[in-house]
């Protein structure tokens, strides 16, 4: 989260890639921490799936859009 608080003060954007279906099932909840600060986000159809599985999204994410048209964003 240091990361996060530090891209949002300094007006900086900040890029994270989910790279990983196991990344969604075992650090969700501090993913899902982040996401907010996060400008873009990256990942594949896979790891699209499990994320919205995982956090009960009513949504599939479309990696070519900015994450922000999709989720709340403090920056």
């Amino acid at each position: 989260m240091r990361i996060c608080e530090h891209t949002d003060t300094h007006n900086k954007i900040f890029c994270t890639n989910l790279s990983a279906p196991f990344i969604c099932e075992f650090f969700g909840d501090r993913l899902m921490q982040a996401m907010p600060y996060v400008d873009y986000l990256f990942g594949n159809e896979t790891v699209s799936e499990e994320i919205v599985e995982i956090e009960k999204l009513f949504f599939k994410l479309d990696f070519f859009v900015r994450k922000e048209e999709l989720l709340v964003n403090i920056n």
